[in-house]
């Protein structure tokens, strides 16, 4: 690709026109476009990467799921309303959280018409691993053969069908405006330079900023960009910076779905990706280096994982068992999982030696008993840390130390967007001509609350939700 700047001259003769621009291919940019096909629209959607495993339709690596706050999408509204402030803490804004449960049901018919298979809230078919060296093309279990995927290249097609235009290998580098502040189109970029699509609107599905690690650190915390990310490459944060250099307004922008605990070999290691620790430490202890613990493990990684990142503190930690937690139905695959692919598993005989072989100081020795002590006594509440769950003694040969670290799966920041999925400034007024789906906006409907829940609701749902409405919204324009 030739290296361009933004102010690098634009290919006239390319320039593009079109009612509806949408931007990023991933799981909210077809149902926008092929919504706004749907109803006579000129479509064209662009999306940085090329066509390939990624695109169309990449966020099948993160989720196969479609629920609202764990609630299928065709439940009772009063339900999913119910979910949805639970999951929050009630700080979704009501007029999101209105129009979210009353279309709900809708955009998952919407969805199955347009090929979508379910088995309650999981698509169909179903990967049924998530361990990276599985499932990465070319694994025993590419994700190429799954519902998500099929759904996604049907979308494609569709969209093809109605006339119109998909450019992969094109970048979005700015937003085109006229002089009342309307989006009239944007700036893009392909291999052969910078041209512009001017369009009635535009749709915003870029994602998140996963990948952007001054962003990460900005909003995140300041190990933010020290921690495991298990999404793909395109999360850099391109259509947030498009956003904010034209006054939108921004919500939760400090929040990240901390959802699992991965071995600290992740960062170098891609296969272990995905070999979730979470059900191992729920069971264990989890201990800094100096064999304190330093958390209720009960709390799980949604509020552990912004403890660890956020106070700059713990980088590591270590998960403790025993071989008695070892053999658990819900512990052993994990941990093998964890050995399969490469990553550091320290056992010993005694807790003594386990501790030297993983560099965890001899305070270990003295947690673990105190730990055991509460343990038959059911005083949890008496540990230096209490524990708010059932604790399993750790007391049977051989001993394991897995050093982890807490990782995500995406940002939950976004532009503040209205009922009708249009982008507002920052005095809360539509901006005119652009609209947002998918990560791009997930930060309106998550809250950016740290409990148990981690406020996720479900972003693939609100995300389809949302596309849905912005291809219906562009239109009625």
């Amino acid at each position: 690709m030739k290296a361009t700047s933004i102010d690098a001259p634009v290919i006239a003769e390319k320039e593009l026109i079109c009612d509806v621009l949408v931007v990023g291919m991933g799981f909210a940019g077809p149902v926008a476009a092929l919504r706004a096909a749907e109803q006579g629209a000129k479509v064209i959607v662009i999306d940085k990467q090329a066509r390939g495993w990624w695109t169309p339709g990449g966020i099948m690596l993160i989720h196969a799921e479609l629920h609202l706050a764990f609630r299928q999408l065709d439940a009772p509204e009063a339900e999913l309303t119910k979910g949805l402030n639970e999951c929050t803490d009630r700080m979704i804004p009501p007029d999101l959280l209105d129009v979210t449960v009353r279309n709900a049901g809708r955009a998952l018919k919407w969805l199955q018409e347009n090929g979508a298979e379910f088995t309650g809230i999981r698509f169909k078919p179903q990967g049924p691993n998530r361990v990276w060296g599985r499932i990465k093309p070319g694994g025993i279990y590419d994700l190429k053969d799954t519902g998500v995927k099929k759904l996604t290249v049907n979308m494609e097609s569709k969209i093809k069908e109605k006339d119109g235009r998909i450019l992969y290998e094109t970048k979005a580098i700015r937003f085109l405006t006229n002089v009342r502040g309307e989006v009239i189109g944007l700036m893009a970029r392909d291999k052969d330079g910078q041209f512009n699509i001017k369009a009635k609107s535009v749709i915003l599905c870029t994602g998140g900023y996963e990948q952007n690690n001054e962003m990460m650190v900005k909003y995140i915390g300041p190990r933010g960009d020290e921690i495991v990310r298990y999404v793909g490459p395109w999360g850099t944060g391109d259509g947030f910076k498009m956003c904010e250099e034209i006054g939108a307004a921004m919500r939760s922008m400090n929040h990240a779905a901390f959802s699992h605990y991965y071995s600290s070999d992740s960062y170098w290691k891609e296969d272990v990706l995905g070999a979730y620790l979470d059900d191992v430490a729920a069971n264990g202890i989890i201990v800094n280096r100096d064999g304190h613990r330093f958390v209720d493990e009960s709390l799980g990684p949604r509020i552990v994982g912004p403890i660890m990142t956020k106070t700059s503190i713990y980088k590591t930690g270590w998960i403790i068992i025993d071989h008695a937690i070892y053999s658990l139905p819900g512990v052993k695959p994990k941990v093998e999982d964890v050995r399969e692919f490469g990553g550091t598993i320290h056992t010993g005989e005694t807790i003594e030696e386990v501790a030297k072989k993983a560099g965890i100081g001899p305070r270990l020795a003295l947690t673990i008993r105190e730990f055991n002590k509460a343990a038959g006594e059911e005083k949890t509440a008496e540990l230096e840390v209490p524990r708010t769950t059932k604790v399993n003694q750790i007391s049977t040969g051989p001993f394991y130390a897995i050093p982890f670290v807490p990782g995500i799966v995406a940002t939950y920041g976004g532009v503040l967007v209205d009922r009708n999925a249009q982008v507002l400034d920052l005095d809360k007024k539509p901006i005119p001509g652009l609209y947002a789906a998918g990560l791009s906006m997930v930060g309106s409907m998550c809250g950016g609350t740290e409990n148990s829940a981690g406020a996720y609701v479900g972003f693939q749902a609100v995300a389809r939700i949302f596309a849905l409405l912005a291809g219906e919204s562009v239109v009625k324009r």
